[in-house]
């Protein structure tokens, strides 16, 4: 019997005695999002694959196994250790991705504030002679 991730992901959840609501409350999605992952209807993203990964405490690689299904059928799921690693590691980058725009963007600010601060010196000092003049 072929296995797939929908399988996988359904099968732990309901094993571990999670909701479809409940996850989905974690993944920060509406359960209705959740449920077109589990019924195959929705292809997932490897960010939400490791948050799903994350909350079920499994190795990824557990979830995409193609025999995995039998295996957690036996209850052998629950001698596997969840791959904190690699999850954590990979949050970490999403994260400094994240960090970087955000950076990029204060940068691309900064650079124009200068840019504007610049020009505003240009007119004042361009008010400051057309003042001397008029004294004059």
């Amino acid at each position: 019997m072929k296995s797939n991730l929908s399988d996988n992901i359904r099968i732990i959840r309901q094993k571990k005695g999670y909701s479809q609501e409940y996850i989905a409350y974690r993944l920060k999605i509406s359960q209705q999002a959740y449920s077109l992952i589990e019924n195959k209807a929705e292809k997932t993203t490897l960010e939400k694959l490791l948050k799903i990964s994350k909350i079920l405490e499994i190795k990824i690689e557990s979830l995409i196994n193609e025999n995995y299904k039998i295996n957690i059928q036996k209850k052998e799921y629950e001698s596997l250790p969840y791959h904190k690693d690699l999850s954590d590691i990979i949050d970490q980058k999403l994260e400094n991705e994240k960090i970087n725009s955000i950076l990029n963007n204060n940068i691309k600010s900064n650079k124009e504030l200068n840019h504007l601060i610049l020009k505003l010196n240009k007119l004042i000092l361009l008010l400051k002679n057309i003042s001397k003049k008029k004294m004059i």
